[in-house]
């Protein structure tokens, strides 16, 4: 793949791991600004940037611009999560990467899709511009649904370290693994037990106390201002309050875009089929279309 890796340090000393997908023929310098811009995916949580790469190497071929990925904190090369974790400290580090290499757009997965948005809210008092917001699966903390579906024991039971029962927890809670949310706790238990020891299991284990703060800090979130420019999508077999979400975002901003991704579950845009990426680029070059 074409590309290039950097861990880029910021004034307030974070680090944040940022790996670059070209389209064919171009570069791109680890620290400059990218004259054609670009977009910036914010990934969701339980994963690191790298699942992502394969998609954002087929969005930037689609635009011929470069699509930036990168290890959000307490992933990767990039910092640990800081003690005051929220939407908008996480949202703060999408406004640095995208003042480094100048991109102007977002696409946000999943709880990166709930960041997207903050950024959009927080943008103009950062002084960068943000052309246009995309998201698939994005919740909004607000009249969707979601606090009737968080536990609240689930933060105190990951910091005990019981990670297999909050990574259960949180599978049968949220329902973004398919089928596999609809498995009894129990069983969700045994298979982190059994899949512990393989490099996806350890992964998915170490992250699951960076996952749980991430969720809370959903829930926590207080009302912001929905941007314009922002096109939202959703799986056709995602949990009911991402579609809610993005009909609440659509009633508060009138110029919300949505649409209903068939055929897809919650992993879309890591899957990166073609129909989506397609819709993605369209929507990104001002050029939309719902077919």
């Amino acid at each position: 793949m074409r590309g290039i890796t950097s861990v880029l340090e910021y004034d307030d000393a974070a680090r944040l791991e940022i790996f670059t997908a070209h389209p064919s023929g171009q570069r791109w310098r680890a620290g400059q600004r990218d004259p054609s811009g670009g977009v910036v995916l914010i990934h969701g949580t339980m994963v690191t940037a790298r699942v992502y790469l394969r998609a954002a190497l087929r969005l930037a071929n689609l635009l011929q611009a470069p699509v930036h990925v990168y290890n959000r904190r307490g992933r990767g090369g990039s910092s640990p999560q800081g003690a005051e974790l929220s939407l908008e400290s996480e949202a703060r580090d999408a406004l640095k990467v995208l003042s480094t290499t100048g991109a102007r757009n977002i696409l946000g997965h999943s709880f990166g899709g709930s960041v997207a948005l903050m950024v959009g809210a927080i943008a103009e008092d950062s002084g960068v511009n943000v052309n246009r917001i995309a998201t698939f699966d994005a919740a909004l903390p607000f009249d969707t649904g979601l606090h009737e579906l968080w536990d609240p024991t689930l933060p105190e039971v990951a910091a005990q370290g019981h990670t297999g029962k909050a990574w259960a927890m949180l599978v049968r809670g949220l329902g973004t693994a398919s089928v596999l949310s609809k498995a009894p706790q129990s069983h969700l238990e045994l298979l982190s037990a059994l899949t512990s020891k393989t490099p996806p299991g350890q992964v998915m284990r170490a992250l699951v106390p960076a996952s749980v703060r991430e969720v809370q800090a959903i829930v926590d979130a207080p009302r912001f201002t929905i941007p314009r420019n922002v096109f939202m999508v959703t799986g056709q077999f995602s949990p009911a309050y991402f579609r809610r979400s993005a009909e609440v975002a659509s009633a508060l901003e009138p110029s919300t875009r949505t649409l209903v991704a068939p055929g897809y579950w919650h992993d879309g845009p890591i899957r990166g089929g073609g129909w989506l990426l397609r819709r993605y680029a369209q929507f990104f070059s001002g050029n939309l279309n719902y077919s």
